[in-house]
């Protein structure tokens, strides 16, 4: 046969001389979580007269390949000779998978305040110093509730409900001076307010036609219409 057959030939039988296609399965997608980033790590170290402290936190993004499962995690905390330990952190569940897309959020938040106060006194019938230090810890527990209903790509509904637990404790060290020696360190509880409590619910209608630049939105327009309330043992006031 000539050049002009041969070529002709090998158009018509394109799969001849090829490997045998392999055999695939096909099975139904399951979203796995793997590490999309971590914030930069936060890391601080201090050394005085009055003792040491140590303090750090680090932010995680968790997701399935498809985006429809989305965890955040943030954790921070800190140590130090004059307050103790403190921990907190806040953790983010947002289900995208169907059209109703819904979440859940935790956060634990521990806020201290202290107040110092010196002077004189009598430690074992000598002049001495006393240094009194109060501690007022406020920690915040909070559940959240999320919901998000789409009508269109700019038009949707979007509810939260929300627990919120207030806790309140209070505690004075007390350090006795001799001659510039500590004689005696004691620590005991103060009477604290009780826990406080509340819950939230809202409900909102939005809709954003906004297209973003690098760092705002460039055109579009954006609206919201919320309603919501407030009720528990906490009182605004």
């Amino acid at each position: 046969p000539s050049s002009t057959d041969l070529v002709d030939a090998y158009l018509a039988d394109a799969r001849t001389g090829l490997p045998a296609a392999p055999s695939r399965e096909i099975v139904a997608y399951r979203p796995h979580l793997g590490l999309d980033f971590v914030g930069a790590p936060m890391v601080g170290v201090g050394v005085g007269q009055y003792g040491f402290g140590l303090g750090g936190g680090v932010t995680g993004y968790f997701s399935d390949i498809l985006g429809k499962h989305q965890v955040g995690v943030t954790l921070q905390g800190g140590t130090s000779s004059q307050v103790g330990s403190t921990f907190g952190g806040a953790v983010t569940y947002l289900n995208q998978a169907g059209r109703l897309n819904w979440g859940v959020s935790l956060v634990h938040v521990p806020f201290i305040s202290a107040a110092i106060a010196a002077g004189t006194t009598t430690v074992n019938g000598a002049p001495g110093d006393v240094v009194q230090q109060e501690l007022d810890k406020i920690t915040v527990d909070q559940g959240q509730l999320i919901g998000s209903y789409p009508l269109s790509l700019t038009r949707r509904f979007e509810a939260t409900g929300t627990y919120t637990r207030l806790g309140f404790s209070r505690t004075l060290e007390q350090v006795l001076l001799s001659g510039g020696t500590v004689v005696s360190d004691t620590t005991q509880s103060l009477p604290s307010p009780a826990s406080q409590s509340f819950e939230e619910a809202a409900l909102a209608y939005v809709g954003d036609t906004s297209s973003f630049g690098f760092t705002s939105p460039m055109t579009g327009t954006r609206y919201r219409l919320e309603g919501g309330t407030t009720f528990g043992t906490f009182r605004y006031g």
